[in-house]
């Protein structure tokens, strides 16, 4: 299992301008890549992290051999889209990186 904390500057990028459209944007680029993925869920949900929303999205891999999940949550925050990306096989590692995710704090 792994959590992944990425950032993306927006500037310049007028299609983003929410969570929501940079997951969309996300999911497109994840549909081309040859790992057949499953996105699960109809819709974008939200979450909150340190009282942010955050819009969350899951995907299912299907690899040769394994199958694993991803939980993307991001923020779009100061023109930067702020991304925490789960990565886990099973549900005892999910809910490891739950917990350490909900102890995300960021500074105000």
């Amino acid at each position: 299992a792994n959590l992944i904390i990425l950032t993306e500057n927006l500037k310049g990028n007028d299609r983003i301008r929410t969570a929501t459209d940079y997951l969309m944007f996300t999911r497109k680029s994840l549909e081309n890549q040859t790992e057949k993925r499953e996105f699960p869920d109809k819709t974008i949900k939200t979450q909150k992290l340190d009282n942010i929303d955050f819009a969350e999205m899951n995907v299912v891999i299907h690899d040769a051999e394994i199958n694993y999940k991803q939980k993307y949550l991001t923020s779009i925050i100061n023109g930067f889209a702020l991304t925490l990306i789960q990565t886990y096989q099973y549900p005892s590692q999910q809910a490891q990186l739950e917990q350490v995710t909900k102890s995300v704090r960021f500074g105000k």
